[in-house]
C-alpha cells in the first residue's frame, strides 16, 4: 500500500489532537494514591510494609520516576499511547495485511484514550498495553520469541495481577497446539522479571509482605458476577464505543467464515482472556476495559480492510452503514461537550459526578497561597486533600494505622492513615493522634472530605476548643 508511513503519521496526529484536552486534567483517585504513594516512598517509606497496596509495584515505581508530576505522568502516558498505536499496525500486518494494520491503529488512535474508560489516565490497565502487545507480537513469531514473549507477561503481571489472563491464553494456545516446547520457552520467559522481584523482596526480608498484600489482599477483590459487568459494559459502549463493539462482531464473523484464508484463533483467545480479565473482579469500571481495546481494533480493522470482500447485500451494508452513523453521532452527542466546554478541572465532575476533585485542586492552591512553609496542613489521608478520595477502605493504608508527612502543592501535608487492624484500640490510636495534631499550634489548616472521611465522634469540640473556623472561601461549609 503506497504512503503507508504517510497515513500512519496522519493517525498518530489524530491520537495527538483527541487527547490534547486530557493532558491538563487533574489526577483522578487511584491516579492520586499511585502519587503520593510514589512521594512517600521517595521519602523512604516501605512499600507493603508502611504503605498498603494490592497493586504489583511497577505502577508506583513509575509514578516515582516521574516524581508524582501530573505534567510529566500524563506526557509518558500518551507517548506509551502512541507506541502501542505502532504496535498495533504492526501485529495488524502480520496477521492479515497492511489495509488492516493500518484500520486496526486508526481505531486504537480513536477509541483507545476514550474519556469514560478513563484511556488517557496512567492506570495499571494503560501501562501494561504495550508490554501486552509486545509478548502478542513475539509470540505471533513463534521459535524463541516465546521466550521473549513470555519477558513481556511477565512484566505486565508486575504492573497489575489481570496480566495473568493474557498470559494465561498464550500458554493454552500452545497447549492446543501440542506445542509443548513453545510452552516451556514461555514459562521461562515468564520467570524472569517476578523472580527478580521475589529474590529482591527476599534479600530484605519483606517477601511476606509482598505475598500478603499483592497476592492475599489482591486475590480478595476477585469475584465471579456478570450481570452488573455487562450492563456497565453496555453503558460505556453507547457513550463511547459502539462503533468498535460493531465492527469488531462483524471482522470476527469474517475471520471465523473464511478461517482457512484467515487464521484469527490467536487473537480470539487472546480476546476472550481479555474480556474475563476485566470482568474478573465483578464490576467493571470503565478503565477495565482498556487490556480489551487492542484486540477489538484488530477485529474491527478486519472488518473494514476487507470491507469489499464481507458477503452483504447492498441493502444490508446500507442498513449497516445507516447503524454505524447513528451510533457514531450517540458518541459524538455523549463527548462533544467535554471538547469543546469543559475546562480540564471539571472533566472529573463530567465522568463521575462528583465535584470533588476540582474543589481539591482549588484549596490545594489556596492553602499553598494562604500559609507559609513551616505552617503545618493535617488532613486524614493525602488524597483528601490532593483529589477529594471518597473512601480509604481499600487503597492507602498502613499495617498498624501510621502517619506520614507528604508534600502536596508545596506544603507538607501530615497525614493520618486508617489501618488494616480495625479494632477499637487501632481506632482510639488515630483519634488521639488527629486530637494531638489539632493541639499541635503549628496545625494552620484541618481538611476532612466530611461525607465519605473517618470522623471521630468529638471532633467538633476539639476543632472549636482550639479555635479553628471553617475557611469561607476555600470551605463549602459555613459553620
Amino acid at each position: 500500500m503506497k504512503n503507508t508511513w504517510l497515513v500512519i503519521l496522519l493517525i498518530l496526529i489524530l491520537q495527538i489532537v483527541l487527547r490534547l484536552p486530557f493532558l491538563a486534567e487533574p489526577f483522578s483517585y487511584d491516579e492520586t494514591v499511585y502519587a503520593q504513594i510514589a512521594i512517600r516512598l521517595g521519602q523512604g517509606e516501605v512499600l507493603y510494609r508502611e504503605i498498603v497496596d494490592v497493586k504489583p509495584p511497577l505502577i508506583f515505581f513509575y509514578y516515582q520516576a516521574l516524581a508524582g508530576d501530573p505534567a510529566r505522568v500524563r506526557l509518558v502516558t500518551a507517548l506509551l499511547g502512541l507506541t502501542a498505536t505502532l504496535l498495533l499496525f504492526i501485529i495488524g500486518r502480520r496477521l492479515v495485511d497492511t489495509r488492516v494494520g493500518l484500520a486496526a491503529a486508526f481505531f486504537y488512535a480513536l477509541f483507545s484514550g476514550g474519556f469514560f474508560i478513563e484511556g488517557a489516565q496512567a492506570n495499571p490497565e494503560n501501562l501494561m498495553i504495550v508490554p501486552l502487545l509486545l509478548s502478542f507480537l513475539a509470540f505471533l513469531a513463534g521459535g524463541w520469541w516465546l521466550f521473549i514473549a513470555g519477558v513481556f507477561s511477565g512484566l505486565a503481571i508486575l504492573i497489575k495481577q489481570t496480566a495473568l489472563f493474557n498470559l494465561l491464553a498464550l500458554l493454552l494456545l500452545c497447549v492446543w497446539r501440542r506445542d509443548f516446547k513453545g510452552a516451556g520457552r514461555l514459562v521461562l520467559g515468564i520467570l524472569v522479571f517476578p523472580a527478580v522481584l521475589l529474590g529482591f523482596y527476599f534479600y530484605q526480608g519483606r517477601l511476606n509482605d509482598l505475598i500478603s498484600a499483592v497476592i492475599v489482599l489482591g486475590a480478595g477483590m476477585a469475584q465471579a458476577s456478570l450481570v452488573i459487568p455487562l450492563l456497565q459494559t453496555l453503558a460505556l459502549a453507547l457513550k463511547e464505543n459502539s462503533v468498535l463493539w460493531l465492527l469488531a462482531f462483524l471482522g470476527l464473523l469474517f475471520a471465523f467464515g473464511r478461517r482457512r484464508e484467515i487464521p484469527m484463533s490467536n487473537l480470539l483467545v487472546w480476546a476472550f482472556f481479555s474480556l474475563a480479565g476485566t470482568y474478573s473482579v465483578g464490576y467493571a469500571l470503565g478503565h477495565y476495559f482498556i487490556p480489551a481495546i487492542p484486540a477489538l481494533c484488530l477485529f474491527a480493522g478486519l472488518a473494514v480492510g476487507k470491507w469489499p470482500e464481507l458477503s452483504l447485500t447492498k441493502k444490508a451494508r446500507a442498513w449497516l452503514i445507516a447503524l454505524l452513523t447513528a451510533l457514531g453521532l450517540l458518541i459524538v452527542v455523549c463527548q462533544a461537550e467535554l471538547y469543546l466546554v469543559c475546562p480540564p478541572d471539571q472533566l472529573p465532575l463530567a465522568r463521575y459526578g462528583d465535584g470533588a476533585i476540582a474543589a481539591a485542586v482549588t484549596i490545594g492552591r489556596g492553602i499553598g497561597q494562604a500559609s507559609n512553609p513551616a505552617d503545618q496542613v493535617f488532613g486524614h489521608s493525602p488524597t483528601v486533600f490532593y483529589s477529594g478520595r471518597k473512601s480509604l477502605r481499600k487503597y492507602f493504608i498502613t499495617p498498624l494505622g501510621g502517619h506520614s508527612e507528604v508534600s502536596v502543592f508545596g506544603r507538607k501535608l501530615f497525614a493520618r492513615d486508617f489501618s488494616l487492624k480495625r479494632d477499637p484500640a487501632a481506632m482510639r490510636a488515630i483519634d488521639a493522634d488527629i486530637y494531638n495534631a489539632l493541639r499541635d499550634k503549628r496545625t494552620k489548616y484541618y481538611i476532612v472530605y466530611l461525607r465519605g472521611d473517618y470522623f471521630p465522634g468529638d471532633i467538633k469540640i476539639i476543632l472549636n476548643r482550639e479555635g479553628y473556623r471553617f475557611d469561607p472561601v476555600l470551605s463549602d461549609r459555613a459553620n
